[in-house]
């Protein structure tokens, strides 16, 4: 099965790669094209980059086939597929699964299971993780279908929502509507983060869900996209998320941090349609809200 994006020209006159990278279409995936089997074609006929077009042309672009990581393997195990288009695809991840391979392990994630899943869909292209998710960390992940999707995504404004389980007293409903406290690596760690005059602006919008006598339930929007983010915000305002003991939270009964990516959505870059996706809360969370008598959403 070929892989094409069609364009229809609305500019007046302009060339081949510079319509294409208006579009979204990035210089390497142009460079590939051209050195990995891919091709462009404008009215049905094939052309160059240089390859003058004006409004009306119609453009059929083949992108190259790309370079194969020969380290990371299939993996046939299943994954629950929460929505899937022809560029994109949302999965509800579990806690404990990677998003992608790591060095110290190649053997199981999301990729991995993508990579089986594509074979017996006969899609011949790579995934490509857009919203990474910390191991531990469960729900909507947003995944390109090639590089080409990766591109054009990068252009669209995703909205990315997560509950948490956080510790509670009796001041927790000052916490700010918006968290806003830069975040840097934590000096000598290569994982850690933490609160910093040196860090890059970093911006969580918060609500609290409902408050439980020993933990309570919030929802997070993310503004910016930093390692960690919302474990640091809350750690740094004495709200640890339960169960993340890098940051300092109560292990109660609970094996990671718990931290959902609840809901994700964003206009579909081609179709300017709405996508949005929603991953209920898993059952060692939902075990816990039923305990402190928390209504889940």
């Amino acid at each position: 099965m070929i892989r094409y994006y069609k364009f229809r020209v609305e500019d007046k006159r302009t060339t081949v790669g510079k319509y294409l990278r208006k579009q979204g279409i990035s210089k390497r995936a142009l460079i590939n094209c051209r050195h990995n089997g891919g091709f462009i074609l404008v009215n049905k006929k094939r052309r160059m980059t240089s390859y003058a077009v004006k409004a009306g042309d119609v453009i059929h672009f083949v992108p190259g086939i790309e370079p194969e990581n020969k380290k990371v393997k299939a993996v046939d195990k299943s994954l629950d597929i929460l929505y899937e288009d022809e560029l994109f695809l949302i999965i509800n991840k579990p806690a404990g699964l990677l998003s992608t391979p790591s060095k110290s392990d190649l053997t199981d994630s999301v990729v991995n299971r993508l990579l089986s899943y594509f074979q017996t869909q006969s899609i011949t292209t790579k995934p490509h993780v857009i919203t990474r998710l910390d191991k531990d960390t469960s729900g909507c992940l947003l995944v390109a279908k090639d590089a080409i999707g990766h591109a054009f995504i990068q252009q669209s404004k995703l909205d990315k929502y997560y509950l948490a389980l956080i510790q509670t007293d009796d001041q927790l409903q000052q916490i700010p509507a918006v968290i806003d406290r830069p975040i840097a690596r934590v000096s000598g760690d290569a994982i850690k983060r933490e609160v910093s005059t040196k860090g890059k602006e970093s911006q969580t919008e918060y609500q609290l869900v409902q408050k439980g006598p020993n933990c309570s339930l919030v929802r997070l929007k993310l503004r910016t996209g930093r390692t960690h983010q919302i474990r640091v915000h809350l750690a740094s305002l004495g709200y640890p998320l339960l169960g993340d003991q890098l940051y300092g939270g109560q292990t109660v009964d609970l094996k990671r941090q718990a931290l959902h990516a609840s809901q994700i959505s964003f206009n579909h870059p081609l179709t300017q349609q709405k996508v949005k996706a929603q991953a209920p809360l898993p059952q060692d969370l939902a075990l816990i809200c039923q305990k402190e008598q928390i209504k889940t959403p």
